[in-house]
């Protein structure tokens, strides 16, 4: 979750530090906006989207049950992103974003507040992947390791990683029992009377 809140804390110096284009002929709601989808005229972009890690991905699976709803039904995005938006109350500024290229599907989740606290998760959008944003986010989740391919070629990769580490604790282990082997007989020869 630490990785999260950097990853946004950065979004939110990028937003102060530059300048926004002045939009025309738009909603109220994305005047100064970066980006507005015609679909969802409603949610204004700010600034450039973020990708997530695969670790930070999965701190979010941890503590949000709208995302895990979504992964457990239809398997692990091709990508993840967070992007600063502007909303109206009572919606909190930043949305988590996962891209399903196979399907064309992108699935928007946002936190609404109460009582001044974010506490409810919602998937605020489904639909088609906004073509001007298909070939940004396959580049990008290319760049950052994605092949489009399917759960299973993740789960093996995760299962050679698992395997890695397996090895690596063994190795821990062995290590760890040649030495309380000498301390054993190192303790065994202080006994012995000379």
């Amino acid at each position: 979750m630490k990785a999260t809140r950097i990853g946004l804390l950065c979004l939110g110096l990028l937003f102060a530090s530059g300048g926004l284009a002045k939009a025309q002929n738009l909603p109220p709601i994305a005047r100064d906006c970066d980006y507005v989808d015609p679909e969802r005229p409603y949610v204004c972009d700010v600034g450039p989207p973020t990708s997530l890690s695969m670790r930070s991905f999965k701190e979010v699976l941890a503590s949000d049950g709208a995302v895990r709803a979504l992964v457990r039904r239809i398997g692990m995005p091709y990508a993840v992103e967070t992007q600063r938006v502007r909303v109206e109350d009572p919606w909190y500024t930043w949305e988590l974003r996962a891209y399903y290229p196979k399907y064309d599907r992108m699935y928007a989740f946002g936190r609404a507040f109460i009582l001044g606290v974010p506490e409810i998760s919602l998937m605020r959008y489904e639909g088609r992947i906004p073509r001007d944003r298909w070939r940004e986010t396959i580049v990008t989740a290319s760049a950052i390791g994605g092949d489009g391919d399917s759960a299973v070629a993740r789960a093996e990769r995760a299962a050679e990683e698992a395997e890695r580490l397996a090895d690596e604790a063994t190795r821990f282990a062995d290590r760890a029992d040649a030495i309380a082997d000498q301390a054993d007989q190192g303790f065994k020869r202080s006994l012995i009377k000379q």
